[in-house]
């Protein structure tokens, strides 16, 4: 039991701080609180057991996330990672502000552009307020966009990257974007690295000698993968190329169509970036279906997902 690691430079991690006093619940009403050193410990009976809940006051469960899940007997160590509310808070602030500071850098370039097209007279008077307006228009939207991305990378856990995935997170919160698109482009071509990791998920299906070690490959690659799709959404989001954004997060969806974060993701876009309300829908009413089928019809994620899609149907409503 851990709270999230931080890190300033994209190298070190920081902040790991055992946690005591959670409350772990199990799916059969047992539970049991962790100790001094974060340890905690259950009997396990039969072959499997559900994590039904984690909990402590002032804290908000990061990893594992869709709980209740159920986990196979293992001599591994279950690893339960917690966020400070307050923390998160602080952390959130910091982003919201490096984020800001690199979109008004690129509000200004686009300014002084469109002001030397109006000076140089290349475009009329006309071309010029629709400019200004489309950059205005767009501050307005990157608001919404600045909190979210804020909020998804103030709960970005550290100790669960590696080394190179560290450093693109650190750069992608700097505004980095060059770097970024350097190192990630360094790993080779997603096209290829998909189509690797997809020969061996095929070799697996058919039962190669190798198994066990196709099997670490794939999962280990697919993470990866899929982190960097994320990164990439992020960089295209960030300026302000939406298309490219939807095409690394749908690729990234193709790991796990059963995720409902990834689907949620990708509604959220097409609501704030493309206003594209019914494909919006089409992504939430997979993620509710999901939620509610796994979780039931009063979890808070399945409501989230109701109130969103409520939400959209106004918006809809408001158009007609």
């Amino acid at each position: 039991m851990r709270t999230i690691g931080r890190s300033n430079d994209g190298k070190t991690v920081i902040g790991v701080e055992r946690l005591k006093d959670v409350n772990i619940k199990l799916g059969d009403n047992r539970g049991t609180v962790s100790v001094d050193n974060g340890v905690f410990e259950f009997e396990v009976k039969g072959g499997a057991f559900t994590l039904q809940s984690v909990s402590k006051q002032g804290y908000v469960l990061v990893s594992p996330n869709n709980l209740p899940r159920v986990y196979e007997r293992s001599s591994d160590l279950l690893e339960i990672v917690l966020m400070d509310l307050n923390e998160q808070v602080k952390v959130q602030r910091e982003v919201e502000k490096k984020i800001r500071r690199q979109l008004d850098k690129q509000y200004k370039k686009e300014l002084s552009e469109l002001k030397s097209l109006r000076k140089q007279k290349k475009i009329t008077e006309e071309e010029w307020r629709a400019g200004m307006q489309e950059i205005y228009e767009q501050q307005e939207k990157d608001e919404n966009l600045i909190k979210e991305m804020a909020e998804r990378y103030s709960r970005i856990d550290f100790c669960a990257l590696n080394e190179q995935n560290r450093l693109i997170a650190r750069y992608i919160i700097d505004g980095s974007l060059a770097e970024v698109r350097e190192m990630i482009h360094g790993k080779g071509s997603m096209d290829e690295r998909i189509r690797k990791n997809k020969q061996h998920r095929e070799a697996n299906v058919e039962g190669r000698k190798n198994l066990e070690k196709s099997e670490q490959y794939e999962g280990k690659s697919a993470a990866d993968i899929a982190q960097d799709c994320f990164n990439m959404a992020e960089i295209f989001l960030e300026s302000g190329q939406a298309d490219s954004a939807l095409y690394y997060l749908k690729k990234r969806l193709a790991f796990d169509t059963t995720n409902a974060i990834w689907l949620i993701d990708i509604a959220e876009l097409y609501v704030e970036e493309k206003e594209d309300y019914l494909s919006a829908l089409e992504y939430y009413n997979k993620a509710l279906t999901i939620y509610a089928e796994r979780f039931g019809e009063e979890d808070s994620r399945t409501k989230f997902v109701k109130e969103a899609i409520e939400n959209v149907k106004r918006r809809l409503k408001e158009r007609e």
